[in-house]
């Protein structure tokens, strides 16, 4: 994920809260809150864990062909 607005963004699209994104990877609420503050790039064993979380929700980060981040839903 490229900074906490992208991580927001694909957090709200998985219909997920702040705590329950926590819960799901495993990691204290506050550092979704975190995490989601910063504006610059983001990254580390927390973020991870959010992303893997944020997929098995049906959410998934990429990189487009022009180097810009995206966020795609992918369920049906």
């Amino acid at each position: 994920m490229r900074n906490g607005r992208h991580l927001k963004a694909a957090r709200t699209l998985a219909g997920m809260t702040q705590r329950h994104l926590a819960r799901a990877a495993g990691i204290h609420p506050n550092a979704v809150k975190y995490w989601e503050r910063q504006t610059s790039r983001i990254g580390g064993h927390a973020v991870t864990r959010m992303r893997d979380a944020l997929a098995v929700a049906g959410v998934t980060t990429g990189e487009e062909h022009d180097g810009r981040r995206s966020v795609a839903v992918l369920r049906g």
